[in-house]
């Protein structure tokens, strides 16, 4: 890929979550509240460690849960809103819900329409999103890269949606698993995004991509996703083809074509939306995703 992109950009079934007694960033101690009692029952809980989300869930650990008779349990339905209302202290104290995606609706609709696979992959997104509030940068781009290329099998768009040219929403991408080249960048995408990376530094880019070895004249229509660590950068390119993020210049098997975002579309590092009769079929793919997105409960912060 040209040097000149960093010049001009163009390039588990049951939860129990519960939140922290003083505050999301204090992840490291094992001290929570309660979250309810009644006759017999207490939900203190202790954690334990998820190595798929990387995050603190628990388990009820009072005598009285774990040894109470059957008829002193709490009914599902008030088992499922104390789990909703903590989720909803735990995201509010961190900032996603009151300033991010209806996490809750997305779930919901993840079940709806899916089925348990689809929900449990939602519910391993929000994890992901809860373990990443507080850390940095590099580290949001990576594990964003790693858990998209593991929750998305690649097919095309006739396989999976039975048409041509379908851009998938992040819902409908992880709640499949399955999607081409377009739909692991928009799921990217819009989870960094949400996890507060600005939208400068982010640019869905189409490109051709060479393949069969350096010396190759076959090639393909593909997009990445490109992250810029700052203006000046070369742009960081997520590909669903791997999962090793390497600069621009490290990736001379793709050629830039245009780019976007949700401000608009470049090309050659110039606003490009009403310059090429392509950039603008795909300008107006793309506002249909995010118009989809956002009825789905998909926002992001500051909207």
């Amino acid at each position: 890929m040209p040097r000149q992109m960093g010049e001009n950009p163009t390039f588990s079934r049951q939860a129990y979550v519960i939140y922290p007694a003083q505050s999301c960033n204090d992840r490291r101690k094992n001290q929570f509240k309660t979250l309810g009692r009644g006759p017999n029952i207490s939900l203190s809980a202790t954690v334990i460690n998820n190595p798929d989300a990387g995050q603190h869930h628990a388990r009820p650990t009072d005598p009285d849960l774990r040894m109470a008779k059957p008829g002193a349990y709490p009914t599902r339905g008030l088992a499922i809103l104390i789990r909703r209302l903590a989720l909803a202290a735990w995201l509010v104290t961190c900032g996603l819900l009151a300033a991010g995606p209806d996490v809750e609706k997305i779930i919901t609709l993840a079940a709806q329409r899916y089925g348990r696979p689809g929900q449990n992959t939602m519910l391993r997104w929000r994890d992901l999103l809860i373990s990443l509030h507080d850390g940095s940068e590099a580290n949001k781009v990576r594990r964003v890269n790693d858990f998209i290329n593991r929750h998305i099998r690649f097919a095309d768009d006739l396989e999976v949606w039975g048409v041509e040219d379908y851009w998938a929403t992040p819902l409908e991408s992880l709640g499949r698993a399955a999607g081409d080249c377009e739909d692991f960048a928009i799921a990217k995408y819009v989870t960094l995004r949400i996890l507060g990376i600005p939208n400068e530094r982010l640019r869905l880019i189409y490109v051709r991509a060479r393949i069969g070895g350096p010396h190759s004249g076959i090639s393909q229509a593909h997009m990445v996703l490109g992250y810029y660590p700052a203006a000046d950068a070369e742009p960081m390119v997520l590909d669903s083809l791997t999962s090793d993020i390497r600069t621009s210049a490290e990736r001379p098997d793709l050629t830039p074509l245009f780019s976007f975002n949700d401000e608009g579309i470049w090309a050659d590092g110039a606003p490009a939306a009403n310059r090429t009769e392509k950039a603008s079929a795909r300008l107006s793919r793309w506002r249909d995703v995010l118009a989809r997105m956002r009825a789905e409960g998909f926002t992001f912060p500051n909207e």
